[in-house]
């Protein structure tokens, strides 16, 4: 998905595997890599909806608009989280308000309701209520019961007073930002990484602010470029702003209960800008950052119990299959790789 983005929008490709090879090396990529879950897969599929409506943006074809919704659905049905990632999709979907604009946001919104369509009618009639998640996250009560979704949530909001509403954001804010222990605890940071928005970046974070001085002050032939990277900052910080607003319940906002969608982005755009700096000091900072990354998650004897059963273990063996299936993708993808592999084939032969 991310490869398929750097391709839509005609990106440094020089920076592409650096960009994966950053990602790979993180604990949020390492964690969800190992469990079995579709919170990757959700973002996948929501990168590749964005990558049709910014190719709808060039073409103006209404197809492109409908495979935007039905990857969509798909994101969606893999995790409801993404939804809170769906200012990213409008804000590149609103500068264009016309006729044409109304047909595409038509076409989008309409396939993803036929394709949402047969899940609604498993859980209505098959697995009902089908709506807990909603009632518990944005109406704020987990039982179980047989009150619907907005009458859950007029009662919740009915019982709240605007200073008990705030000091609930504020706590939602206070959990996306956590904190940062000391870095010989790598229990904790293993924790903070794992639920914290901002410990989930890490060094990173650099990235991030390098894209919004870029933003801010740079200079660059490229519009195209800081076009999408503006719009895709003001998107997902809205989509952060959404997260911590819907959800009801105080410091509900951990990492793996919101999108992955703009975590990957955020991901992606802060190493992607990390990397515009002089190559010298870009790989200076990335080999500090994956040093700390071994520290954290590599495991030190001193803090984990090294038996068969340990997360540790499974990092391992989660970092070599990460290590060989980012070489196995430059290889692949490499035509210097493989020109030099027909030209060894081609000697052998004579």
């Amino acid at each position: 998905a991310v490869v398929a983005l750097f391709r839509v929008l005609r990106l440094d490709e020089r920076r592409l595997y650096p960009v994966l090879f950053t990602c790979f090396f993180t604990g949020f990529f390492l964690v969800n890599t190992v469990f079995t879950w579709p919170q990757l897969m959700a973002a996948a599929y929501f990168i590749m909806s964005l990558c049709f409506v910014l190719r709808w943006r060039e073409t103006g074809s209404l197809l492109r608009m409908v495979l935007a919704g039905l990857a969509f659905a798909w994101s969606f049905l893999s995790h409801s989280g993404v939804a809170f990632a769906a200012p990213v999709i409008a804000i590149f979907m609103l500068p264009r308000f016309s006729w044409a604009y109304v047909k595409a946001a038509s076409c989008f919104v309409g396939t993803f309701i036929v394709a949402m369509l047969p899940w609604k009618f498993y859980c209505s009639w098959f697995a009902p209520p089908g709506n807990r998640l909603i009632k518990w996250h944005i109406g704020g009560v987990e039982p179980l019961n047989d009150a619907g979704t907005w009458e859950t949530i007029r009662a919740t909001y009915s019982q709240l007073t605007l200073q008990t509403w705030w000091d609930g954001r504020l706590k939602n804010l206070s959990m996306l930002i956590g904190y940062w222990p000391p870095l010989s605890d790598v229990l904790v940071y293993r924790q903070q990484q794992y639920f914290r928005m901002v410990q989930t970046v890490d060094y990173l974070l650099l990235g991030v602010v390098i894209w919004m001085v870029y933003l801010a002050v740079g200079k660059t032939r490229n519009h195209e470029e800081r076009s999408f990277f503006a719009k895709l900052g003001l998107g997902l910080l809205l989509s952060l702003i959404f997260w911590m607003v819907a959800m009801i319940i105080p410091s509900s906002t951990v990492v793996h209960q919101g999108s992955y969608a703009v975590v990957v982005l955020g991901f992606v755009g802060a190493a992607y800008f990390l990397w515009a700096l002089w190559k010298p000091l870009a790989l200076v900072l990335v080999a500090v950052g994956i040093a700390r990354f071994a520290w954290i998650w590599l495991g030190i004897p001193e803090y984990v119990m090294m038996n068969p059963e340990t997360f540790c273990e499974l990092n391992l063996k989660a970092l070599s299959r990460l290590i060989l299936g980012f070489l196995a993708l430059v290889a692949v993808s490499s035509d210097v790789v493989w020109n030099r592999i027909a030209k060894m084939a081609q000697k052998y032969a004579r």
